[in-house]
C-alpha cells in the first residue's frame, strides 16, 4: 500500500530536489560516455602503438629480405654466407627466432637467438605451418612474460616477384613498449578530463533550464487543479450548494482508495473524476435543477442527461478526461438499475464503484434543502441493508471500518479546513500541485506578515 508518507517522500525526489536527480543523471551519463571516450581513445593509442611497432620490425626485415631474394635468384655459397651473417645479426638483436621458406613453402633457413629457447615451438604454434602467398600477419603477442610481434608473410623480389616466405618472432624492450603506452594512458586520461570539464561547463546551464521547465510544469499543475475545483465549485453553487460536497466526496473516495492499494495513477485519475461528476448539470435547465421537491418522470429524465453532459465536456480536454469514468458511471449501481447505461457488476469502472459508495456516504450524512443529515448508525445500516445491492461487496466492506474516522473527521470542517485538508491530499498525488521547496520557504517567511497586513 502506498501510504501518504511514502507517496509524499516520492514527490520531495522528484520535485523538491530536481537539480540532485538531474545532477546525479547527468553526472552518470558523463561517467559513462568519459568511460566510453577514454576506452576509444586508449584502443586506438594502442593500435597506433602496434602499427609503429610493426613499422619498426618492417624495417628490419628489409634487408634479410633482400639478401633472401638475391640468394633464392641465384643459389651459391656467398650469397647463403651473407644471408646466414644477416639472420646471425638480426637474431643476437631483437629477433628471437626467423625462418625462411622458399616459393613451394619448403624451409630454406632458419636462425634462432643464441640461448633462447622455447622460440621454435612458439612460432610453430602461432605461425602457419606452410605459409602462403594469401597469409601475412603482423601481431603482438606475450611470450614468456615479454612483449614480442609475430611476422608471417611472402617475401618479394625488386619486380614484385614471389621469391618466398618468412616468418619470425620478434622481442621489444619492455622499457620501450611501456613509454608508448604510458604516452597512451595520458592521452586517454586528457580525454576524460576534457570530457569531464564539459561537463562542469555546461551543467550549470542544464540545470537552470531544468528549473525553468520544472518552474513550468508546477505552474501548469496548479492551474490545472485549480480548474478542476473551480468548476466543482461552480456546479456546486449553481445547484444551491457549497464546494463541501466536492471537497468531503473527493477525500472519502481518496481514503478508500488508499485502503484498497489502488495504484497512484488511478487515484489521480479518481481525483478529477470526483472534482467533475456533476459538471454536466451546466446543462441542465434551472427550471429542473433548481425545482424544490419531487421531480416528475420528463424532469427525472432530464435530470439524468446530466451524466453525458458531462462526458461531452471532459472528453474535450485529454487532462480533463482522465476522470471521465467517474464523470460517465458514478450513478451506475452495481446490481444494474443505475444509470445512463445500466451497467452491472464490474463493467461499472473500478474507480466509478469507488466513488459511488463515497458520494452516496456524504449525501446520506450531509444537509439538504429536503432532509437533515442522519446519524452516523444510520448511514452504516442503510449502506449495507437497504443500500446494499447498489455498490460492490468488496468496496463497501472496505469502507464501513473507515468510515467512522472519516465522518468523525469531515462532519464539522468548514470550506477553508476542508479545502486544505484537500490539499494535503492532491499534493501527494500530483507532483507540482505544492509550491517547492523554496517557494515554501519563502511563503513561510512570509507568513506573519501576511497575517499582520
Amino acid at each position: 500500500m502506498h501510504t501518504p508518507q511514502a507517496l509524499t517522500r516520492l514527490d520531495d525526489a522528484l520535485l523538491d530536489h530536481p537539480r540532485r536527480s538531474l545532477f546525479l543523471r547527468l553526472v552518470a551519463a558523463w561517467l559513462v560516455l568519459t568511460s566510453l571516450c577514454a576506452f576509444a581513445a586508449w584502443r586506438f593509442g594502442i593500435s597506433q602503438v602496434d602499427a609503429q611497432l610493426a613499422d619498426r620490425v618492417r624495417q628490419e626485415t628489409v634487408r634479410y629480405a633482400a639478401l633472401f631474394s638475391a640468394y633464392a635468384a641465384a643459389p651459391d655459397t656467398s650469397r647463403k654466407a651473407r644471408l646466414d651473417a644477416e639472420l646471425a645479426r638480426l637474431t643476437s638483436d631483437g629477433f628471437r627466432i626467423i625462418r625462411l621458406y622458399d616459393a613451394d613453402g619448403n624451409p630454406a633457413a632458419t636462425m634462432q637467438s643464441p640461448g633462447a629457447s622455447g622460440y621454435e615451438a612458439a612460432l610453430a604454434r602461432e605461425a602457419p605451418a606452410r605459409p602462403d602467398r594469401h597469409t601475412e600477419i603482423w601481431r603482438r603477442i606475450s611470450l614468456f612474460g615479454q612483449p614480442h610481434m609475430l611476422m608471417v608473410g611472402p617475401i618479394h623480389d625488386p619486380n614484385g616477384a614471389l621469391v618466398g616466405y618468412g616468418s619470425a618472432i620478434y622481442r621489444f624492450d619492455r622499457g620501450t613498449i611501456e613509454s608508448l603506452e604510458g604516452l597512451v594512458r595520458m592521452v586517454s586520461l586528457m580525454t576524460a578530463a576534457t570530457v569531464l570539464a564539459s561537463f562542469a561547463m555546461v551543467y550549470p546551464l542544464v540545470a537552470f533550464l531544468n528549473r525553468r521547465l520544472l518552474r513550468s510544469a508546477r505552474e501548469l499543475m496548479s492551474s490545472n487543479i485549480g480548474t478542476l475545483k473551480t468548476l466543482g465549485s461552480a456546479i456546486a453553487k449553481r445547484d444551491g450548494d457549497t464546494a463541501l460536497h466536492n471537497y468531503r466526496v473527493t477525500i472519502y473516495a481518496v481514503r478508500l482508495a488508499e485502503t484498497l492499494q489502488l495504484d497512484r495513477k488511478l487515484i489521480q485519475r479518481l481525483i478529477i473524476g470526483s472534482f467533475l461528476h456533476d459538471i454536466g448539470k451546466i446543462a441542465t435547465p434551472d427550471t429542473v435543477l433548481l425545482k424544490e421537491g419531487g421531480h416528475d418522470e420528463a424532469e427525472k429524465r432530464i435530470m439524468r442527461q446530466h451524466v453525458g453532459h458531462g462526458v461531452d465536456i471532459v472528453k474535450q480536454y485529454p487532462w480533463l478526461a482522465s476522470g471521465v469514468d467517474v464523470v460517465a458511471g458514478h450513478h451506475e449501481r452495481y446490481d444494474g438499475s443505475g444509470y445512463p447505461l445500466g451497467l452491472k457488476g464490474d463493467a461499472i469502472p473500478l474507480i466509478a464503484r469507488i466513488f459511488a459508495v463515497a458520494d452516496v456516504f456524504d449525501a446520506l450524512a450531509s444537509t439538504r434543502p429536503y432532509k437533515r443529515p442522519y446519524p452516523y448508525d444510520k448511514i452504516i445500516d442503510m449502506l449495507t441493508g437497504e443500500l446494499a445491492n447498489q455498490f460492490d461487496p468488496t468496496i463497501l466492506r472496505a469502507f464501513v471500518p473507515i468510515s467512522g474516522e472519516l465522518h468523525a473527521a469531515c462532519a464539522g470542517l468548514d470550506e477553508a479546513r476542508a479545502d486544505a485538508l484537500l490539499n494535503e491530499i492532491v499534493a501527494r498525488y500530483f507532483p507540482g500541485a505544492r509550491p517547492d521547496r523554496r517557494e515554501r520557504t519563502i511563503n513561510a517567511a512570509a507568513g506573519p506578515h501576511r497575517q499582520s497586513a
